[in-house]
């Protein structure tokens, strides 16, 4: 059977989805709610008389709220929060589904030439096993952080200094039922 590639979607191609989001817009915050169609993945029906054309059973979509707060300190020119689930079919006998919750926080800001961003992300939920046998999923539990800090002279032509880490976490076991590796989304 004949998989579209997409594999090759997120690269340099540029990637459209289809799509709903509301934005609601409150006193303290900013909120943003959506669905996604991520792709549409289309294999070939099996032998029938309908052979050769394409179905279009199989599909990644998510969902998710983020919310934007404002009236934040001084100091604090950023605060937000996102949730989204991300849920992909199996694929083939070999390319495993996902239904993974995705959660994070992001902060930044800056004082007296002083600026900060901090972003933690984590994932949860399982790899869905393309047998569609529960007992060979695979559960996922990692997370990704980015910090970042800087000065910047304002009367030496703008010049800024700074330092940035970036970690995610990985898998350092043999247990083939767990998975910690982080699998970065759409940015």
């Amino acid at each position: 059977s004949k998989v579209v590639n997409w594999y090759d979607t997120y690269r340099q191609v540029p990637t459209v989805f289809e799509g709903v989001l509301g934005n609601f817009d409150f006193g303290f915050a900013t909120m943003n709610v959506f669905g996604v169609k991520g792709s549409e993945i289309a294999t070939n029906t099996p032998a029938g008389p309908n052979t050769g054309s394409l179905t279009y059973d199989i599909e990644n979509n998510f969902y998710g709220v983020s919310f934007d707060f404002k009236n934040l300190p001084d100091a604090l020119k950023m605060a937000n929060i996102h949730v989204i689930k991300d849920v992909q079919d199996p694929i083939t006998a070999v390319v495993n589904g996902k239904d993974y919750l995705r959660y994070g926080l992001t902060l930044g800001g800056d004082v007296m030439g002083f600026d900060f961003k901090g972003t933690y992300a984590g994932l949860t939920g399982t790899q869905r096993s393309a047998t569609l046998i529960k007992y060979n999923d695979i559960k996922v539990a990692a997370s990704m952080m980015d910090l970042a800090a800087g000065y910047t002279m304002a009367e030496m032509m703008g010049m800024r200094f700074g330092l940035v880490y970036h970690t995610d976490s990985g898998d350092n076991d043999d247990d083939a039922k767990t998975a910690n590796t982080y699998d970065p989304f759409h940015y």
